[in-house]
């Protein structure tokens, strides 16, 4: 009679307990959300999340594992690089139950390299000269400057890709440089300088520059 009356007592705190613990839950809004990060930066991404303790979490990028149930709240990314841009996840578990983070998505911010060599072209005097826009990859969408002997030139377009000189009979002379840098939350990321494109002095018939 003992026994049963012990074996009932243990079975109701047990019944007790568990009902005083909580299933993990996400804190805040548990949304998912969008992050540029400069290449080659540190990138710390957070799962809070409450319940009754110990909880563990397991990080997925792209829909793979990419570490194992583990106490660590926080994935570190200690040099971004352009392979890491896509959806990362965490799940929360406990005893009581498991709950999934919506999906972040962090894209790269970076400037490609291209050709700094001086560029030359032959036009024929009073007809426009075109300035292009060397081949570029980056992300996001670069904004250009162009320069003339030092000095900034305003275009219409900031996201201009080219410069056109309308006419080479009232155009001076000189060297063009261009600035092209990506700006991400308003902060500059990164500027590189395309050597100077030299327009050589005007002559009768075609010119070079």
């Amino acid at each position: 009679m003992n026994e049963r009356i012990r074996f009932v007592n243990l079975f109701k705190n047990h019944v007790a307990h568990n009902a005083q613990e909580v299933a993990p839950y996400l804190r805040g809004a548990g949304r998912g959300q969008q992050q540029v990060v400069l290449e080659g930066n540190r990138l710390v991404l957070t799962c809070l999340a409450g319940g009754s303790w110990p909880l563990q979490y397991r990080w997925t990028f792209n829909n793979i594992n990419v570490t194992d149930w583990a106490p660590q709240y926080r994935l570190a990314l200690p040099s971004l690089k352009r392979t890491d841009a896509g959806l990362y996840q965490c799940m929360v578990r406990n005893r009581m139950g498991a709950v999934i983070h919506r999906k972040t998505e962090v894209q790269v911010a970076f400037l490609g390299t291209f050709s700094a060599e001086e560029q030359r072209k032959t036009v024929i005097q009073g007809r426009p000269a075109i300035i292009s826009l060397p081949p570029l990859a980056s992300f996001p969408r670069p904004l250009v400057t162009w320069y003339k002997d030092g000095h900034k030139i305003i275009p219409n377009n900031q996201m201009l890709r080219w410069l056109i000189l309308r006419s080479r009979e009232t155009e001076p002379d000189g060297a063009w440089r261009l600035v092209v840098f990506v700006v991400t939350a308003l902060m500059m990321l990164f500027m590189k300088f395309i050597d100077p494109i030299c327009i050589a002095p005007r002559v009768p018939g075609p010119i070079s520059l």
